[in-house]
């Protein structure tokens, strides 16, 4: 059994981009990276990928309002 390592914020946005270019759908491409679309974006901003900080901000948005919903669902 192997381990694997975790990607550094360059590696992921080549593989993000690789996933991209070959047509998957950008949520596909955070799953099967085990990241989230908040995550992808974060780390596109700090390296200056602009496509891909755009294309993943308002998915992150989506994600930050349904874990709202469900903190104040779950305090009500």
């Amino acid at each position: 059994m192997t381990t694997q390592r975790r990607l550094t914020g360059p590696e992921l946005l080549e593989e993000v981009t690789w996933l991209l270019d070959g047509g998957v759908h950008p949520l596909l491409a955070a799953q099967t990276l085990t990241k989230t679309a908040q995550a992808i974006e974060k780390t596109a901003r700090v390296y200056g990928n602009q496509r891909i900080a755009r294309l993943y901000y308002s998915y992150a948005q989506q994600e930050r309002t349904r874990r709202e919903r469900r903190r104040q669902e779950t305090a009500a």
